[in-house]
């Protein structure tokens, strides 16, 4: 069988044969496919598998805030709360932890957005 790049080939523990990855990269995803073969030449291939390494971009989860409207008349005393509310994007794994968020400009530089209050 021959293994995609940056996975070992299987190793036998007890009755599971074991995939890893073989360079420090913690955040990829590889797909493979297992090819089993049987005495008298018949091949049966499974798959295909997914092994994600580390937090990949399709374990974050983001909230769509398309509805979000910046120009709110408040009228002064009212309370300000839920004037601008961004949903925090979430991890579908429990070790994938948010640790930053940050509102940036819309031409794809990743500079800050800013605006007045």
């Amino acid at each position: 069988m021959t293994t995609p790049a940056g996975l070992n080939n299987p190793v036998l523990v007890g009755a599971d044969r074991i995939v890893k990855p073989t360079n420090t990269a913690t955040h990829l995803k590889f797909v493979f496919y297992v090819k089993v073969s049987a005495l008298g030449g018949s091949n049966a291939f499974f798959g295909p598998y997914t092994l994600d390494v580390g937090c990949t971009p399709t374990s974050v989860v983001y909230a769509d805030n398309a509805g979000l409207t910046t120009n709110v008349n408040v009228i002064v005393g009212a309370s300000v709360a839920n004037i601008y509310t961004f949903a925090q994007p979430t991890s579908t794994r429990s070790y994938c932890t948010i640790i930053t968020n940050l509102i940036v400009n819309p031409d794809a530089s990743g500079t800050s957005w800013s605006g007045s209050s």
